[in-house]
Parts: C-alpha cells; structure tokens; sequence
C-alpha cells in the first residue's frame, strides 16, 4: 500500500468516527476529527506535488484553515460549559450584529472559497452543455433555499446581508463542479457548496425571533428559532466534499473529459 492511500485509509477511518460521534451525540474518539484532517492534509502534501501551483496552494490553504478549526473546536469542547442550564422568563439577550455573525463565520467560509478556487484552477476546464445545466440548477437550488431561509425568518436586511455569502459560495461551488474536468473534483465541489448552503441556516439562527412571553435556557433559546441541521450533516459534508476536491485535483496523469463532453458549448 503507498503512502497516499494510508493517508486516505486513514481520513476515511477518522472521518466516520468523527461523524458517528457528532450523529450519536457520543464522541468515539474527541480527536478523530482534527486527525482526519490531519491524514488529508497530510495527503494533499504529497500528491500535490506535481499538480498546478495555484490549485496546489488554494486548496492546502482551505484544509489547513479547516484544520485549524477543528482544532479550535476541540479545544473549545474540552474546556467544558459554565452554562448554569436553568430557566429565564422574559426577553432573550439581544442578537449578535450582521457584521459580527459574518466575521465568526469567516474563516470557515474562505476555506470553502479556498477549495472551490482549487476545482476552478483545474487545467481543462471548460464549459460545456451539461456543466451549464448542473451550475443552473445548483445555482437556483441554492438561491431558492436561501430565500425561503430568509422568508420563514421573517426578512428583513440583516437576514438577507447574513445569509448572501454563503449563498454566493454555494453559487460559486456548483459553477466549479460544472467546469471541472474531472467527476470527483466535481463531486467534492458540490458536496462543499452544500456544506456552505448549510452555514445560511445556522447563521439566520443567531438574529433571534424573540416573541414576548416565552422561556429560553442559558444558552440554548427554546422557542423563536428555525431548526438547525444536525451538527453530523455538516461535519459529514465538510470532510467528505474536501476529500473528494484534494482526490480530484490532485490526480495525476490525464485530465478526464469535462461532464457533458458530447454537448460542449462554444465559446
């Protein structure tokens, strides 16, 4: 077995006991998921040399910054809560301001960009009939989710300011998917455009519908806020769409034929 499919073993080992954990509630193993991006980074280290600088470098870059913040987030989980857990009656604490929801969603949201410029930097690529399709429909799935998240909020500009760049990323990642010369970079990009479709949710759920009279617990507010996805669907996509965009892009040999080769648009 080469090296690069230990590290791959390796990601695909960690990364379901990672998921598992956060689907079960119960970590397997606290640390499976930084040493899952660990194993990745480590592969994108030796297959990416002889790939393009540029795709090379973008996409190191965004699994470094994901890395890092699984590592935060560990560090974070065993420090443990100071949240008491009782019951208040009355107004929850005022909502974060739209400029402060998107600064702590920044970094995850440039690692994101970082691996949808790595699938766009891909020698090959090019538009063809089907990739239009599959950006088209990626592009109005995305918008129109985005919008009904917006809608079933309430609006308002600070929704829409909230919820724009990660829409914009989804955009970006399946216009990516549909220009990649190869199905698994394409696949990856997808799976990460979901993932950032999936950050809309979770930041319209800090500006908090705040009705009166209802009860909210330290920390957790009980009514007033939309459902949240499951923490396993994210950190499933996360690793899943990341793996699959290094795999794609840092195969060597011969590009494969973009999707939709028979249908190919002329420029």
């Amino acid at each position: 077995m080469s090296i690069h499919g230990g590290f791959l073993i390796a990601v695909g080992v960690f990364g379901t006991a990672h998921v598992a954990g956060e689907l079960f509630r119960s970590p397997l193993l606290p640390s499976a998921g930084v040493l899952a991006w660990a194993a990745l980074c480590g592969y994108a280290v030796l297959a990416g040399r002889g790939a393009p600088r540029t795709v090379w470098l973008t996409l190191a870059a965004g699994l470094l910054i994901l890395g890092l913040l699984g590592a935060a987030d560990l560090l974070a989980a065993s420090g443990g809560t100071t949240d008491a857990g009782y019951f208040v009656y009355g107004p929850p604490p005022p909502s974060p301001a739209p400029l402060e929801i998107l600064r702590d969603s920044a970094p995850l949201l440039l690692a994101y960009l970082l691996l949808a410029i790595a699938v766009l930097a891909q020698p090959g690529g090019r538009r063809t009939r089907w990739g239009v399709i599959v950006a088209a429909v990626g592009a109005a799935v995305a918008a129109g989710y985005a919008v009904l998240e917006v809608w079933s909020r309430g609006g308002g500009a600070s929704r829409v300011a909230v919820a724009l760049p990660a829409t914009a990323l989804a955009v970006l990642a399946v216009v990516a998917a549909g220009r990649s010369p190869r199905p698994v970079a394409a696949a990856g990009a997808v799976l990460i455009g979901l993932a950032a479709l999936s950050e809309v949710g979770t930041a319209l759920d800090q500006i908090r519908f705040s009705p009166d009279g209802v009860f909210y617990t330290t920390g957790l507010m009980v009514a007033g806020a939309g459902p949240a996805a499951h923490p396993a669907v994210p950190a499933a996509l996360q690793l899943a769409g990341a793996a699959a965009v290094a795999i794609g892009c840092l195969r060597t040999g011969t590009p494969a034929e973009p999707l939709g080769r028979l249908g190919q648009v002329t420029r």
